[in-house]
């Protein structure tokens, strides 16, 4: 535990060699609103009031970077949160999460900020067999969980050191469909905080040499494999494997983005359960029990990490009645990047898909882009 604590603070306090400074800043903030009850498949009626409390470590940097120079963006950081449902069947969730945060626009003293996370959760209290009562909590299926974010504040630089700040945050905590039941909690709320900014300014060395980035190929293409596991049934099934494959063309524009459009092919354990199950004829498990689609989005590139969005429309899904369109979205990490390239090499990450509004599976792939 301890080494994975060093790596953290290695990765994040560490600064870029190519950054002039870092401000750090220590956040608070304090979420009063509700769980929603976004489905009538949910037994159990929430609590009319819930809370979450933020802890948040952040630096925001001012380098050579396209983001960087040009926008003084982003702001990121970890953030520890704790809800309390205020119900003693939903229980309690304890999240760890990296996030992101970007300024849409800047008066005086008056910023509006974007912010989005996404991590681990625990959460005291989910659905199981035994005892009956538990039955009746059908929000999450297992302890372990993904927990996501998304906040839009309204900042006021009361002093040099100090910000308050106000608005609206979305939480969403679920499992990504690897146990069953996963309909996952939802809470929305108001926002109120406070950002002290610790007196840590990091001055750096600039190499004379080093430019702006430069970008020698615009247009290539990405190859992606990844796997999952996902439960079959309702609840308490077996766990099945899922394996996907991607062939994508890309268009790197404006130095931030890279467009994506290509085919995307997943093979279902489930599906090929349900066939078998049901012994239908099927002349082509690969064909009847793999999705195929085709896919266009974006790849938002900041440096050696990157966060794809993908929004694909399924050519050939005989056994999936539901929709005919699905969402992903992740996080990228390039170990290594070419010399003044952004989002080109090899990568690893994760991937999350969503049918409609409920989660599918959590995708670990990797991947090379040329």
């Amino acid at each position: 535990m301890k080494h994975f604590i060093l790596l953290l603070l290695i990765l994040f306090v560490t600064p870029d060699a190519s950054c002039q400074y870092t401000n750090f800043q220590l956040e608070t903030a304090y979420t009063f609103g509700k769980i929603i009850k976004h489905t009538t498949k949910l037994y159990h009626n929430p609590s009319n009031f819930s809370s979450n409390f933020e802890l948040s470590l952040t630096k925001k940097r001012n380098g050579n970077s396209i983001w960087e120079n040009k926008y003084g963006q982003p702001t990121t950081g970890f953030t520890f949160t704790y809800i309390n449902s205020n119900d003693k069947i939903i229980g309690y969730i304890y999240s760890f999460m990296p996030t992101i945060a970007f300024d849409i626009l800047k008066h005086k003293k008056i910023f509006i900020e974007s912010r989005i996370g996404s991590g681990a959760a625990f959460a005291t209290k989910h659905w199981q067999k035994n005892p009956l009562s538990d039955t009746i909590n059908n929000y999450l299926g297992s302890h372990f969980n993904l927990y996501a974010s998304v906040s839009f504040l309204v900042k006021y630089q009361y002093s040099k050191d100090l910000q308050f700040k106000s608005g609206i945050t979305l939480s969403h905590t679920s499992n990504a469909g690897i146990i069953k039941p996963n309909y996952g909690i939802n809470l929305l709320g108001g926002y109120v905080g406070i950002n002290y900014q610790i007196k840590n300014i990091v001055p750096l060395k600039i190499d004379s040499n080093q430019g702006a980035i430069i970008y020698h190929q615009k247009i290539g293409a990405d190859i992606r494999v990844g796997g999952s596991m996902a439960e079959a049934g309702f609840g308490d099934g077996p766990l099945m494997p899922i394996y996907t494959f991607a062939l994508l063309g890309n268009y790197t524009l404006n130095r931030k983005h890279k467009l994506l459009f290509g085919i995307d092919y997943e093979y279902s354990g489930k599906t090929e359960l349900f066939i078998r199950n049901t012994r239908q004829i099927s002349n082509s498990l690969i064909k009847d029990a793999g999705y195929l689609s085709a896919v266009f989005g974006n790849e938002f590139l900041f440096g050696n990490f990157t966060i794809p969005i993908q929004i694909g429309v399924y050519l050939n899904a005989p056994y999936l009645k539901s929709t005919t369109h699905y969402k992903k979205m992740g996080l990228f990490y390039y170990p290594r990047l070419h010399k003044n390239i952004y989002g080109k090499g090899i990568y690893c990450g994760t991937m999350l898909k969503v049918n409609s509004f409920n989660a599918d599976y959590l995708e670990l792939c990797v991947g090379k882009s040329f």
